[in-house]
């Protein structure tokens, strides 16, 4: 599910008339900035099961969903699948235990 949302929201377009409203280059830009961060904070999770990394990790997922949510209005998908499926991987994020 989480994998199918990075899709959809990281390689959405925009028309050209909502480029002038944030949904340029400017936008895939930033969103795989964050998934460069959910990349790493997966790695050091893996590589060291640790509470600081399953933070990192949480941390990392939440700020590229949140991220995400900036640029809701610039994908062709269904707005209504894309506000579930991010509530939905803000749920699974937040039952993730770190006491590790």
């Amino acid at each position: 599910m989480i994998i199918s949302l990075l899709g959809l929201l990281l390689f959405s377009s925009c028309s050209k008339n909502k480029e002038t409203q944030g949904c340029g280059l400017f936008n895939t830009m930033e969103l795989s900035a964050r998934l460069t961060e959910v990349g790493d904070a997966s790695s050091a999770l893996s590589e060291e099961e640790t509470a600081a990394n399953c933070t990192r990790y949480k941390n990392a997922w939440s700020a590229y969903l949140d991220t995400a949510e900036k640029f809701l209005d610039c994908s062709f998908v269904d707005r209504a699948d894309l506000d579930k499926n991010i509530a939905e991987a803000k749920a699974a994020i937040a039952q993730e235990d770190c006491n590790l």
